[in-house]
């Protein structure tokens, strides 16, 4: 398959085989798959796997974005190992290569979150079951849980934990998508919850931060304080890589002062303005563990 990417011919060929639109990249991500023996267009797996090469092209030319599909199988097969073991893995099981392939030509965020963890390839592209609205909450309560008890309450490996599991759900309710195993209203319903579910934790650990810095208006540091859903998550039908249109609101007395922390107090107007800025960026901040949401408060 390497043999012929230098011909004159080739870029003709390869437009006409795959329907890209960008040529040059196409032949990039095609040497990038043959690169070594062992890739899907290398040598060693042309004579083990000989079918698995063109059953894969054949699937990206059937992508919904042929361009988009071949530049992230690419990146796939330079991250896993041994990439002949999933080239088997994937021949066998026809209808996950077509999956996964749509996947990548349907979903730049699905694609990305899949490909920082493609270990998880096996585990969600398999699992015909994704959560439930229910167990999708719960599920991000026991990440916050958990990112909390092994940190005693470092807000940064709290963040860690939720956005691995945001990254986890999201591809198993995408993975289910792609498979036409749950409408669209479903999947609005089940994004939209996974959503809803990290908003709260990231406002309650706002408001614990908040409170420790310049104590609370009242007992609770969310007392008299509300965030509200707008458009499509207050619909229930979030999609894949939609924002949050967010409104906060608080009723407290503008001159009421918080009982003080360690940096001391400061008016319930100002204290509901910090809780809101701080809540923004637990919920949208650049994270290793994966991105955050997008968020519209205008």
């Amino acid at each position: 398959a390497a043999s012929g990417l230098d011909d004159p011919a080739t870029p003709e060929l390869v437009v006409e085989a795959l329907g890209v639109r960008d040529v040059d990249a196409a032949l990039s991500d095609l040497r990038r798959l043959a690169r070594r023996p062992d890739l899907p267009l290398g040598a060693e797996t042309a004579a083990q796997v000989p079918d698995f090469g063109p059953r894969l092209l054949s699937e990206v030319r059937d992508a919904p974005d042929p361009d988009l599909a071949l530049s992230h199988v690419a990146t796939l097969f330079e991250r896993v190992f041994p990439p002949e073991r999933y080239a088997r893995w994937l021949l066998d099981r026809p209808s996950v290569l077509r999956g996964l392939v749509g996947l990548f030509g349907a979903s730049e965020q699905l694609s990305r979150a899949l490909l920082a963890r493609p270990q998880l390839i096996e585990t969600f592209v398999t699992n015909s079951a994704a959560p439930d609205p229910e167990e999708i909450r719960a599920w991000i309560e026991a990440a916050a849980a958990m990112g909390s008890a092994s940190s005693e309450g470092d807000p940064e490996v709290i963040v860690g934990s939720l956005r691995r599991a945001m990254r986890e759900a999201m591809l198993s309710v995408g993975v289910a998508d792609l498979a036409g195993e749950l409408s669209p209203a479903q999947v609005g319903e089940r994004l939209s919850a996974l959503a809803e579910a990290v908003v709260v934790e990231s406002l309650h650990l706002a408001g614990a931060e908040c409170a420790a810095r310049y104590g609370s208006v009242g007992a609770d540091p969310l007392a008299g304080v509300a965030v509200v859903a707008q458009g499509s998550l207050a619909a229930g039908e979030l999609g894949h890589g939609g924002d949050l249109d967010l409104l906060f609101l608080h009723g407290h007395d503008v001159d009421a002062l918080t009982s003080g922390g360690k940096r001391g107090a400061i008016t319930a107007s100002e204290y509901a303005v910090r809780l809101a800025q701080r809540t923004l960026s637990l919920l949208s901040a650049s994270h290793d563990a994966g991105p955050g949401y997008a968020i519209d408060t205008r």
